[in-house]
Parts: C-alpha cells; structure tokens; sequence
C-alpha cells in the first residue's frame, strides 16, 4: 500500500472539510500520514495518522521527522508563501534521499511570492495585470541618504500616472496582511511616508472578484472550476463567500485566461495547485490577474477548498478513474 505524507503550515480546521473528505478517500487504497504546524487535529478531521512539528525546526530537522515515517511521495498542503518556500526546498532534499515530493520548484515559488517580480512575469507571458509601480521602502525610509528626498518624488511622478483608488500591497506579506486600499494622492503621499518595506501600488480595478485553481501534473495543466468570490471590506483572509462553478463571464474570454495561465504553469514548471485571483471588468470586457495564490501564492494563496480530493487521488495514480468522473477541463 503505498505511503502517502502531507505537510500543513497553517491551521488544520482552516482546510475543512476538504482535508477530511480528501484523507478518507485516499485513505482506502494508501496510508496516510499529516504533519502539521498549526492548530489542532483529531480524527475528525484526517483519516490517518497526524503528528504536530514546530515551526522553530530546521529543515533536516523536518526531513527526518518525514523519513522516519518511510513515504513513497510527499505532498506540500501549506500556505502562505514562507511556508510553500520551505516546502519547496524540503522538495529537492528530499528527493536526494529518493523521495518523490509535489511541490513546486524552488526559484518559482521564489517568483511567485514576489508581487512585483509576479506583476512582471505574467506581464511577460501576455497576461493582463493592473497597472503597477513598485516603491522600495530602504530608499523611502532614508536607509540609503542620498535617494530618499528624490525617490518619493521619482515615485509620486510615476503614481500620478496611474487612476486613483490605488491599492497597496507588501511584495513579501501574503494572505491580505498590510493591504491598504488609498483614494487619493493625499492619502498616498502620507501612506509612502510610513513605509519601511517594499510595496507595490496597483490601480484599484472594479469588477468581480474571481478564482481559478489549476493543478499542473507531468505537463497537463487541470482547471478547477471558476468561482466567483464575495469579500468584506476589510480584506481579511478566509472571509470570502465563494460558489462555483461561476459561468458569469464570456466562454471566449475565459478559454483565452485558461490558454495563458496554462502556458504560466507549464514555463514554470509547476508541480501542484495553484489558484490564480482575477478581477473580470466588465465595462473593458477584459480579464485582469491581479495574485495567485500558491501554495503559490502551494497563494500565493493555496487554497485547499478547492484543492479537493482531484488533486491528491490523481497524484495517487488514480488519474484516469477520477478525472473520468469529474467535469474537469484540461487543456
């Protein structure tokens, strides 16, 4: 029977009820095990074995609590950024040790928890993305003399180009912590004053609030099917009110995101789930990327209420049985 490990970062009710559904399926074809960080677990909620590790562990400290339990692969469940970081690398140790782990490549979730090198790259490969200007915060706080008084200068000529309200997101923050959301240039010249870290200031575009998950496995590239996502306000992760599958937009519109976010996952390699947050403007008819969220973003956000059972059955070598019961896309 084969042995399959999860690692989590993040609080296990936080995965509910999927991560229950999704063990007891696997649960009766291969032994399961969770290794945890955050919160609690109990066998309501993963049908297997569970142990709790520290996040002050090293990564050979992790490594060998993982081999220990002798796995035949290792499956990265974790958020935020820092966490899929660490999985990523865990990854290419333990495959030295000959241990098959899915999770996505070092230097691409390195990319992917960069907002700016994000903004960039989707750029690149023909992705409509919000306007942006990157602000860096050793130049802002006069951590380097000779550039502050000119570069908030250099920074207010390049906001002035783009259409208030503006929203201002950390580079390195993930699931919405220090988002700020700013109406005017008076509010954005006060708000530059306080930084001390690396921002990106994007044009606030208005629209509805989508996701598309993707899991990218021996070069096919599955979607999830879209959501349409409700949110407060105050911008708090996990508050959205989330249904699907949403059929609100264009087919044509979305066939054409899906063909560009599958060249995105296949030029990075990855290996997993990844969800891609998009705005649809309806007035400009256009589709706009403005995160991904990976376990990336494994979110940027990795968010595994629609990870669901697909994922990890079809990386349990039950590909062809349940994609053959599921309305899912690949293209």
């Amino acid at each position: 029977m084969k042995r399959i490990a999860l690692i989590r970062s993040v609080d296990v009710k936080q995965a509910q009820p999927m991560l229950f559904s999704m063990s007891k399926e696997l649960s009766k074809f291969a032994s399961l095990k969770l290794f945890y960080s955050d919160g609690e677990c109990g066998k309501k909620d993963f049908c297997g074995e569970f142990e709790h590790f520290e996040n002050s562990l090293s990564l050979v400290e992790l490594a060998d609590k993982v081999l220990s339990w002798n796995p035949d692969v290792v499956i990265s469940i974790s958020i935020p950024d820092n966490n899929a970081l660490r999985d990523a690398v865990l990854a290419d140790y333990l495959k030295i040790k000959g241990v098959n782990f899915i999770a996505h490549p070092i230097q691409s979730t390195l990319l992917l928890s960069n907002k700016w090198e994000t903004t960039k790259y989707l750029k690149s490969m023909g992705v409509s993305v919000p306007k942006t200007v990157y602000a860096s915060g050793d130049l802002i706080s006069n951590r380097v003399d000779s550039y502050s008084s000119i570069y908030v200068d250099v920074l207010i000529n390049e906001l002035n180009n783009l259409e208030f309200p503006l929203i201002a997101k950390p580079l390195w923050d993930s699931m919405s912590q220090g988002i700020k959301i700013l109406k005017d240039m008076e509010e954005t010249r006060s708000f530059l004053s306080t930084l001390t870290v690396d921002y990106i200031f994007q044009e606030y575009i208005l629209g509805e609030l989508l996701g598309i998950e993707t899991i990218t496995h021996n070069e096919n590239v599955y979607f999830q099917p879209l959501v349409r996502k409700y949110t407060s306000e105050n911008l708090v992760p996990f508050d959205h009110l989330r249904y699907g599958p949403y059929n609100g937009i264009p087919k044509v519109l979305l066939d054409r995101m899906k063909k560009k976010i599958r060249n995105v996952c296949l030029d990075l390699k990855l290996n997993g789930s990844i969800e891609f947050e998009m705005i649809y403007d309806r007035n400009a008819n256009n589709i706009y990327i403005g995160d991904k969220s990976e376990n990336l973003r494994n979110d940027k956000s990795f968010v595994i209420d629609f990870r669901s059972e697909l994922l990890y059955v079809a990386w349990a070598d039950r590909e062809d049985r349940y994609y053959g019961q599921q309305r899912k896309v690949c293209c």
